[in-house]
């Protein structure tokens, strides 16, 4: 308690220096706050489930033949019946094998239909994962003995707190999913959100009703179509490579059955089926989801401990610089017996009282990142990640504050007690700036923080060039500000070809009608929200340079369509009324698809196949210039567009845009009337204009250049605060030196130049480390910008110039102060 009064008076003696020292510590911690609250929400925290490091996920990367999909960014996953070969040849080494997969879907509680997530699981889902029940009961083995006979769901505790108000009725009451009525059986407890990182499930509902719930999207008979994500839990003290090991063996005999279903694979393609491999991965934090957001996330975190470094050393320098200042004290009281070590236990003190009110300071600003970064959010994500400080981040916040609180204090304290005591009590001239080594590290913590400061400049300006870059590129769509896009999924509620078809007609034409509409159409694949839809096609000429599987993505669409989304005709004509099922098969393909698979040109009227097997009965009429299609970064892909009366295995989730001279907003219950008009209980979903899908497609890049950005500025500020705190106390303690020379006649121009050099070494060499850094460091960026490189001149050029007029600037003054001190006043005062 004698330390912390003492540490707590002797700041309030300076308190400028103490205010500079836990701002620039607020900063850089509560910046690393934020960062790590992100990751660990998104990456790292582990599922609230016993022993959740005894889960892991199987994969089984390599070509596979039939249909693939997945929750999952590592695909594929596995067929149904392979799902189970795993479950019935379990080796030794687990416990459990479990399975399950979300969709979306259509919920309806009480006549509320709404959107939302469902996920079909085995029925030892919970068993396996150790999940219990906040109410009723989980699902059960007995769940799923028959397919389709069991439609019982267990509710999130999320969903039944936001959705039903936490009511405890709810057990045995039936609601409405995709059109099929279900009985709720159960709550799971609170806190989890399933198996996957991602935005968890409302639903839990067993894997056998998949038939009802979610035609088309599985199969519990076909086994060539991979949808199924397995996850195992390991026995207590099994390794992860023992587990893997064990699971080749019944992985072995699946892949000599599956090879029997191959239709005319290559001798390439059936190498590399052989040599499939089971891999695990750990789950105990789920899988897939968010983990597209991992090299972000990394990326923040490792900018915000740049940030966080220069704190340090701006706090380091002005801790050693009081502490030098401080020698005639700390002689004093060596020379009446204090020992060392509690002189450096005392410092010690008040470098952590500053770096523990810099750490709680940096709460604040980690809040107030995490409110920007929230408010930057798209919808879909909202259920991701949430803008709180939880414990953990405290834990974090406060760890970190101790560790910097001993990483800038102790040098400075090791330094500060160690003068020798008869000369520094005897010098009547002043005291010393410090030993030789003291300022060698003073220096280098300079040179260290302009180093720092360009590296982040340039990666600041690597990325807001590269978002530049993407805000301007064709998309190849006319004024994205008057499309709005509307998704609504009617098959989900048991809708078949013919009324599916007479559905869409219908709210087409309602929506054509609406006041402020100029155009509307209907597209199976939502323009550039990361939806895809490939499939194996023949083409009629087209021979392969190699054996592998001729793809290309497809989009089933309306007539009008281009007309809506402003994509010009080049040949050919585009779909017609007539283009309906039972009449002759028509396709209309963008011109990387005739580049990729007509060398000549001649593609209108070629024939083509969305397999790769049966008769080429699709006929190209039409051909229209390229588009973007799933994503701003992409480069144009051969698409097929298709008339979605002909494709009805693609319209399942159908996005109608709409051209018009209104807003988003003022059309948001126009189209939801319009839907409810010709089908109440279909919900509506990502209801937003295309110029907003494109901005939160964007999400990432816009993220990290605003952050880099603004930290970069930040860390420039708080480089040349330690640079003219350097410069001023080195003057400070030369004064008497700069008055004998001004007395021995250097001119005011001689003393500047004095001072110039030392600023040109420490900014000159600063910026020299960071050039260097930040051209090593760059090509390792290369992967996540757009169409810039890591080492562009222009970028580095400018960064640079910033710095080093930073660096400038924060010498001026004392320039200015060193070519103005009066000789007789020093050498008087002396």
């Amino acid at each position: 308690m004698s330390d912390l009064r003492y540490a707590f008076r002797t700041l309030s003696k300076t308190p400028a220096v103490s205010a500079v020292v836990i701002l620039s510590l607020a900063l850089g911690i509560g910046a690393n706050t934020a960062a790590y609250s992100m990751f660990d929400q998104m990456l790292l925290r582990m599922m609230p489930v016993p022993d959740p490091q005894q889960l892991v996920a199987f994969y089984h990367p390599g070509p596979v033949q039939g249909r693939a999909s997945s929750d999952d960014r590592d695909m594929p996953a596995f067929t149904y019946s392979m799902f189970r070969h795993f479950q019935r040849q379990q080796p030794e080494s687990l416990s459990g094998v479990i399975g399950s997969r979300i969709f979306p879907g259509s919920l309806s509680f009480e006549n509320t239909p709404a959107p939302g997530e469902y996920c079909l699981v085995s029925g030892n889902y919970f068993e396996v994962l150790g999940v219990r029940a906040a109410l009723g009961r989980v699902l059960e083995q007995s769940d799923e003995t028959t397919p389709g006979g069991n439609p019982v769901v267990v509710l999130s505790h999320g969903y039944w707190t936001r959705a039903m108000g936490a009511r405890t009725d709810v057990l045995n009451k039936t609601m409405v999913l995709n059109g099929q009525l279900v009985t709720i059986v159960g709550v799971a407890a609170a806190g989890f959100r399933g198996d996957t990182g991602g935005r968890p499930p409302e639903l839990f509902i067993p894997i056998t009703m998949t038939q009802l719930v979610a035609p088309g999207e599985g199969s519990l008979d076909d086994a060539r179509f991979y949808w199924i994500n397995v996850i195992g839990r390991m026995k207590p003290g099994v390794k992860l490579e023992q587990a893997a090991s064990q699971l080749q063996v019944p992985y072995k005999a699946m892949l000599e059955d599956g090879e029997k279903l191959l239709v005319q694979p290559s001798h390439d393609f059936l190498r590399r089926f052989r040599m499939k491999r089971i891999v695990l991965k750990e789950a105990g934090s789920g899988r897939g989801g968010t983990r597209g957001a991992r090299e972000p996330l990394m990326l923040l975190l490792a900018i915000t401990a740049l940030v966080l470094l220069i704190a340090c050393a701006n706090a380091a320098n002005l801790m050693l610089a009081r502490g030098i200042a401080r020698q005639r004290e700390i002689a004093v009281r060596l020379s009446i017996g204090a020992g060392r070590l509690r002189l450096i236990r005392q410092l010690l003190v008040e470098s952590l009282v500053v770096s523990v009110l810099g750490g709680l300071a940096g709460l604040l600003a980690a809040q107030w990142t995490l409110d920007a970064v929230l408010a930057m959010l798209p919808a879909e994500a909202m259920t991701v990640m949430r803008a709180e400080l939880d414990t953990r981040a405290l834990a974090y916040t406060m760890g970190v504050a101790l560790v910097c609180g001993i990483l800038f204090g102790l040098y400075p304290a090791l330094q500060a007690t160690r003068p020798g005591v008869n000369p520094t009590l005897k010098d009547t001239g002043g005291v010393s700036d410090g030993s030789k080594s003291a300022k060698i590290f003073r220096n280098g913590l300079v040179m260290v923080q302009v180093a720092l400061s360009l590296l982040l400049m340039i990666t600041s300006g690597l990325f807001v060039t590269s978002l530049f870059k993407l805000t301007k590129v064709e998309l190849g769509i006319a004024a994205v500000d008057q499309i709005v896009a509307v998704t609504v999924r009617p098959r989900l509620l048991g809708y078949k070809e013919a009324r599916l078809t007479a559905f869409h007609d219908a709210l087409e034409n309602r929506f054509r009608s609406l006041p402020g509409v100029t155009n509307a159409s209907v597209s199976s694949v939502s323009i550039l929200a990361g939806d895809n839809y490939r499939s194996d096609i023949r083409v009629d000429g087209f021979v392969p340079k190699d054996a592998g599987p001729v793809r290309s993505y497809f989009s089933a669409i309306s007539p009008g369509f281009f007309a809506t989304m402003g994509v010009p005709l080049v040949s050919g004509r585009d779909f017609l009324p007539s283009d309906a099922e039972g009449a002759s098969k028509v396709a209309v393909v963008n011109e990387t698809f005739v580049k990729t698979f007509f060398e000549h040109g001649d593609a209108l009227g070629r024939r083509m196949s969305n397999e790769n097997r049966g008769p080429l009965n699709i006929t190209i009429v039409g051909i229209v210039k390229d588009s973007k299609y799933s994503a701003v970064r992409n480069e144009p892909r051969p698409v097929a567009f298709l008339p979605y009366r002909q494709a009805a295995d693609m319209s399942g989730s159908m996005t109608y845009y709409l051209r018009t001279r209104e807003g988003a907003a003022s059309l948001a219950q126009k189209t939801r009337a319009e839907v409810s008009a010709v089908d109440a209980n279909v919900p509506v979903a990502g209801l937003k204009t295309l110029r907003k899908q494109v901005d939160d497609s964007m999400f990432h890049e816009r993220a990290i250049s605003v952050f880099s950005s603004t930290f970069a500025f930040l860390a420039t500020i708080m480089s040349a605060i330690g640079l003219y705190g350097v410069l001023a106390f080195a003057l400070a303690r030369r004064t008497r030196e700069i008055g004998i020379r001004m007395a021995l006649g250097a001119r005011p121009a001689d003393v500047r130049r004095l001072v110039f050099r030392d600023l040109t070494i420490l900014g000159g060499g600063g910026a020299a480390i960071g050039l260097s850094i930040a051209l090593a460091a760059g090509r390792q960026l290369e992967a996540q910008l757009y169409e810039v490189k890591g080492t562009d001149p222009l970028v580095l050029g400018v960064a640079t110039v910033v710095v080093i007029l930073a660096v400038f600037l924060a010498g001026l003054l004392p320039l200015r102060r060193a070519s103005h001190v009066d000789p007789m006043v020093v050498l008087r005062y002396e």
